[in-house]
């Protein structure tokens, strides 16, 4: 995953919510304001070049108050 290019479209509203990732979030209670905080500021863990149909990365974040929050794109 292109971590850099990803940061990039958000930066400049390019970013796109899928109908299924959204769904996800609201069942997860997660804030997209978390989500896009976490994409940019937060630490590669570990990247899962193989995954389809895109390759994922694993992101630690800190949010609200410090608090951990641990996600994969």
């Amino acid at each position: 995953m292109d971590l850099d290019r990803l940061r990039s479209a958000i930066r400049e509203g390019r970013l796109e919510w899928r109908k299924h990732a959204l769904v996800r979030i609201a069942e997860r209670r997660i804030r997209q304001s978390d989500i896009l905080a976490v994409v940019e500021q937060g630490e590669p863990i570990e990247e899962y070049r193989g995954d389809r149909p895109f390759p994922s990365v694993l992101l630690l974040g800190m949010v609200r108050q410090a608090t951990p929050r641990r996600g994969s794109l």
